[in-house]
């Protein structure tokens, strides 16, 4: 791999990329996460009132069929997720804050 220049668009070689996705899976696996993925988000996006109202300042994983787990526990809603041998594509975690902080923009 040749070092880069400093341009940004030159992290990798063409080359190395290749190499990056195969071990990926190739293309086709990373559209798939993706597109797991989205389906996640999308049903959080579509839950996430009704799931504040059930837990409410709770850490909640979601997946493309529903809760996978909830505690006040980040960790413990992880292992959960690591119990259920899950990729990252699989699921979303979220602190479900009934009193957020004003964001300043």
């Amino acid at each position: 791999m040749s070092e880069p220049d400093g341009n940004a668009n030159q992290l990798f070689d063409e080359a190395h990329v290749h190499e990056i996705i195969a071990e990926l899976g190739g293309v086709k696996a990373l559209r798939q996460g993706k597109d797991e993925f989205h389906e996640v988000v999308l049903r959080m996006d579509k839950e996430y009132t009704a799931l504040k109202e059930r837990y409410p300042n709770k850490w909640v994983a979601v997946g493309k069929d529903g809760v996978l787990a909830a505690s006040d526990s980040m960790e413990e809603v992880f292992a959960a997720v690591e119990s259920a041998d899950l990729g990252g594509s699989e699921f979303m975690v979220e602190f479900l804050d009934t009193d957020p902080p004003d964001l300043i923009v």
